[in-house]
């Protein structure tokens, strides 16, 4: 059953996550064709993902067998899988959570199968790229739903803001949808909030207030800050904001850190209600294999 690999973190990665497609192997074969590989993580999978090469130097120094059966694999991957929050398996899900001591990192591996059996966890985690913005049209009752990460703010963690406005959608006044967020009693992205805060009262749509947002984060003495990294989306009813917010220079390797901002109404959700409930389910930083 072929897979998706998806690896959520917030460096480097200007949409939060990098995800690639395995046609040709499940999870098992995939294991078993690179069990004795010497190549890094970037070569095998597409990405540096943090901890992951060192499942293989432990293969390596015990000499443990290729595993022949998805339980011998998960055995194996839970005891020597380097992972800070924990590892869990099924024959069809890996997920890995862990960090690299400054914010949460995690990647999974989800066959098709699970993937089709529950898309309201998985949808916007495998999804490549930005969202659709095509809709049709629906009678459900006019509600906004705001989801904000911003790395810098949350150092401890990957959680998000996740903030429902009833009443209002995308195109109405953001005004409605500010005073909601201002009802929050600790909002995480709190540099955000307080620009939203600021320019409540100027009148802006949502595509003026994302460029204004992008606009100040850019206007930095930081020489590392990299210009026009940015990707700014907006229509009826989504708007997607992806923003280099800040680097860290850390034991040398600089690490570039993304805020993440999904803005989208009823209207949107009922038409894409996979994304809409996992988009959800993503900023909940829940495991796939939550029963």
């Amino acid at each position: 059953m072929p897979f998706t690999f998806s690896y959520r973190s917030p460096y480097e990665n200007l949409t939060g996550r990098f995800v690639r497609r395995f046609e040709d192997h499940s999870i098992l074969s995939w294991f078993q064709e690179n069990w004795h590989s010497k190549d890094e993580s970037k070569e095998l999978l597409g990405k540096t993902v943090y901890g992951f090469e060192a499942l293989f130097e432990k293969i390596s120094e015990s000499q443990i067998p290729i595993p022949k059966t998805s339980k011998e694999l998960g055995e194996v991957l839970k005891k020597h899988v380097y992972a800070e929050e924990g590892t869990r398996f099924s024959p069809n899900v890996l997920e890995v959570f862990t960090d690299d001591d400054e914010l949460d990192l995690q990647y999974f591996f989800v066959e098709d199968e699970f993937a089709k059996q529950h898309p309201e966890r998985t949808a916007f985690l495998l999804h490549d790229g930005s969202l659709p913005t095509k809709v049709s049209d629906s009678n459900s009752e006019p509600c906004t739903f705001l989801y904000v990460h911003s790395p810098v703010q949350s150092a401890d963690s990957q959680t998000w803001d996740r903030v429902v406005c009833p009443g209002v959608r995308l195109a109405d006044d953001p005004k409605a949808v500010i005073e909601a967020y201002e009802e929050l009693k600790y909002a995480e992205a709190e540099t955000f909030f307080s620009a939203l805060v600021e320019w409540k009262e100027n009148k802006m749509d949502w595509p003026e207030i994302l460029k204004k947002w992008v606009e100040k984060s850019d206007d930095t003495d930081d020489e590392s800050k990299i210009k026009d990294a940015s990707l700014v989306l907006c229509d009826d009813h989504i708007c997607q904001l992806h923003h280099h917010a800040e680097t860290w220079r850390l034991r040398r390797n600089p690490k570039r850190l993304f805020y993440q901002t999904i803005i989208f109404d009823d209207v949107w959700a009922a038409s894409h209600p996979d994304l809409a409930k996992s988009i959800d389910y993503y900023a909940s930083d829940k495991s796939l294999l939550a029963k």
